[in-house]
């Protein structure tokens, strides 16, 4: 599951990027956390080690959805529930 951002959080663009921490859990072995945004095909991130957080980088406004996925050594993946952002301009 995404820990941050949390679901509908706006995020002020001065900011430079979006930090983006999962928790994920393995019977076994874990292989790798990966970090999509916007449902891209090509994950932003890799991660092979906890704590499993990764830095998106901020371009400008707009609203975007992230989400991971998490392989074990077994090739098994578990994906988390899409989590929406919205990057706003501070006034």
């Amino acid at each position: 599951e995404i820990l941050f951002p949390l679901p509908n959080q706006q995020i002020f663009t001065d900011e430079e990027w979006v930090i983006v921490q999962a928790q994920v859990a393995d019977n076994l072995s874990l292989n790798r956390v990966e970090f999509y945004v916007d449902g891209a095909g090509v994950p932003f991130a890799i991660s092979t080690v906890p704590p499993f957080t990764e830095k998106w980088d901020i371009l400008g406004p707009g609203c975007h959805s992230f989400r991971v996925v998490a392989v074990d050594a077994a090739g098994n993946e578990g994906e988390s529930t899409a989590v929406s952002v919205c990057l706003i301009n501070r006034e």
